[in-house]
């Protein structure tokens, strides 16, 4: 192949929304919003078995009475099941979008520094406290005391005998 890289053309957006998200918000959305399109498909495909069992029963009956007792628990659990799918994808969903309107409500955070220069993730440690109506976690590095190593570790061999009794 002559030219390994392909030409992007990318096109420059006048804003761009960011939102932060708490640990608990994204577990959250975890939770919801993966069951909403599985809830959905499961009482989908349960609404269509059951419906599919239900017209072929009223345009041909089963003569046989085990036929006839096997379409009718088909039909009652497919569209018991698929109504229980149903109401839960819809619980799902309205609990996906509460967290997501509760996210999108959190007070918005501007840009730090006037107009021709926001201030840099480095410069915000800089700033005298309550200079700022958010304040950043410190990026520096925290300082751990211990109590010290002794200077050989400590092994079966070099551990003192142990007294027998």
């Amino acid at each position: 192949m002559e030219n390994e890289h392909i030409a992007i053309r990318r096109h420059g957006r006048r804003e761009e929304h960011r939102y932060d998200v708490s640990p608990d918000q994204l577990d959250r959305l975890e939770g919801s919003g993966g069951d909403v399109g599985f809830d959905f498909q499961v009482a989908l495909s349960l609404i269509s078995i059951a419906s599919t069992a239900l017209l072929s029963y009223l345009a041909n009956p089963p003569s046989s009475q085990t036929t006839k007792t096997v379409y009718l628990v088909v039909i009652i659990v497919g569209f018991l099941l698929g109504a229980i799918f149903t109401l839960k994808s819809r619980k799902d969903r309205k609990t996906f979008r509460e967290i997501i309107r509760e996210i999108k409500e959190m007070p918005e955070i501007g840009p730090l520094g006037d107009q021709s220069k926001e201030l840099k993730p480095a410069e915000l440690d800089q700033l005298p406290l309550g200079s700022s109506p958010i304040q950043a976690p410190s990026l520096a590095p925290a300082v751990i005391t211990a109590a010290p190593l002794p200077a050989t570790p400590v092994l079966a061999e070099n551990a003192p005998p142990r007294e027998s009794k």
